[in-house]
């Protein structure tokens, strides 16, 4: 597996471009670093290899490279195919120059969408057993589906959804894919009634959170085997930030456990779950990253 990251170099809040930034409450730079590096080390420990961007001083937001595009690999064309993201908001349009030149760069064929067509890429987009689930409303338009479906010859369906809650403005902070174990979790409330109802006649295992664990952005988390890096928007203890660095999986003596379930005692029935799925749940600690509305899959972009 290959993925693409830009380290938090720059990384600030210039504006308030969704409702969890502002500008007044900045980053910690020397922890914005520590929580980055220790996603980046974790996929290096589970076999993934990355890629890093060189970030640029006047692109705040390049951290957040899961918004660079979207794509697949094309089997009958046996290649790489990503389309390039058209961003909403002026202060990460610049970026787009650089995710076309470094995605070219490791080999993968890019389409781009016409300019009044928004499409924030991965972030709107989710992969699951059954198909592709792709999200409209508040960032991407409602016609960027189509595009990108018909741009990336996509064969199995396409599931178009309209996010109504402006707090989860991307697809992937309240819709998380298990899809090799063939289960789906999500915050129903993020999406209109349409939408929901195409989400349960899904042929999946689905996990429906409340509000109180949406907007701490669990589904804003990342497996990598059976391995799940659990988003958790808070800062912790030198301890526990160090035993998740480390990659220590969740214990029931485990001190994080008791924090998790501490803050919110819905995180024992979520890690129950996971856990009868076969997964293995390590917290990574994105407090930083949070003041942007923002969690570890936003970090990562997935090339293959």
């Amino acid at each position: 597996m290959r993925v693409l990251m830009c380290p938090p170099a720059y990384y600030k809040i210039p504006a308030k471009e969704n409702v969890h930034m502002d500008s007044r409450v900045q980053p910690n730079p020397h922890l914005a670093w520590l929580q980055w590096l220790t996603v980046r080390n974790l996929l290096e420990k589970f076999g993934v290899r990355v890629f890093e961007m060189e970030p640029q001083p006047h692109l705040y937001s390049m951290v957040f490279a899961a918004n660079g595009g979207w794509g697949r690999y094309n089997e009958r064309r046996r290649r790489s195919e990503v389309v390039l993201a058209n961003f909403l908001n002026p202060t990460r349009q610049g970026e787009k120059e650089y995710y076309l030149r470094w995605l070219r760069r490791l080999g993968s064929v890019v389409y781009e969408l016409p300019e009044h067509i928004v499409f924030e890429g991965q972030g709107d987009v989710i992969t699951t057993s059954q198909g592709y689930v792709m999200a409209y409303g508040i960032r991407s338009s409602p016609e960027a589906p189509e595009y990108v479906q018909r741009l990336l010859e996509l064969k199995k369906p396409t599931i178009q959804v309209c996010i109504t809650d402006e707090r989860f403005y991307h697809l992937d902070t309240c819709m998380c894919s298990l899809r090799f174990k063939n289960a789906l979790v999500y915050y129903p409330g993020a999406f209109d009634e349409p939408s929901l109802a195409r989400i349960r006649q899904l042929n999946l295992i689905r996990y429906e959170i409340s509000e109180a664990l949406a907007i701490r952005f669990v589904c804003n988390s990342v497996f990598v085997g059976n391995d799940i890096l659990l988003n958790v928007p808070d800062e912790t203890t030198e301890q526990s930030f160090e035993m998740s660095a480390d990659g220590k999986a969740l214990s029931a003596e485990d001190r994080r456990l008791e924090e998790l379930v501490g803050r919110n005692p819905e995180y024992g029935a979520l890690l129950d779950f996971l856990r009868r799925l076969g997964y293995e749940s390590i917290p990574v600690y994105t407090s930083e990253l949070f003041k942007s509305g923002a969690g570890v899959r936003c970090l990562i972009q997935f090339l293959d």
